[in-house]
């Protein structure tokens, strides 16, 4: 029962993250050359760099691969994928709300199980 309930804690928490990111795509810094910028190398260590060339910028794509695109390119895939993903999230809302039902069901059976369990001895001594 713990396992299942992690487990919805662990959908939730991705969800709830992903929305994080969809919000950090709606509003784009302008660019402008010479400006400091942290540039990802892994999911987690980034290092300092500075644009150079702001009319040309790498998307990353997915899996691995970046594309060289112009800046209104750019612009318009974030557009196109933001609109996707908000549309993907509208669908699996009532999904989440299910799962978030549920965890609070099983949080309350458990609650109850411990509750029975602790009172369970003192009533045995009695």
């Amino acid at each position: 029962m713990w396992g299942f309930w992690a487990g919805l804690g662990s959908d939730l928490g991705i969800l709830g993250s992903d929305l994080g990111i969809l919000g950090c795509f709606c509003h784009p810094a302008p660019l402008s050359s010479g400006k400091d910028l942290l540039v990802p190398l892994t999911s987690s260590m980034y290092v300092p760099g500075k644009l150079q060339d702001v009319r040309t910028v790498l998307v990353d794509v997915g899996t691995g691969y970046y594309v060289e695109k112009s800046a209104e390119d750019a612009r318009a895939f974030f557009k196109r994928k933001i609109e996707f993903l908000t549309r993907q999230m509208e669908k699996i809302q009532p999904a989440l709300q299910e799962k978030h039902a549920m965890k609070q069901a099983v949080l309350e059976m458990l609650a109850q199980k411990l509750q029975a369990l602790t009172a369970a001895p003192g009533a045995a001594k009695a």
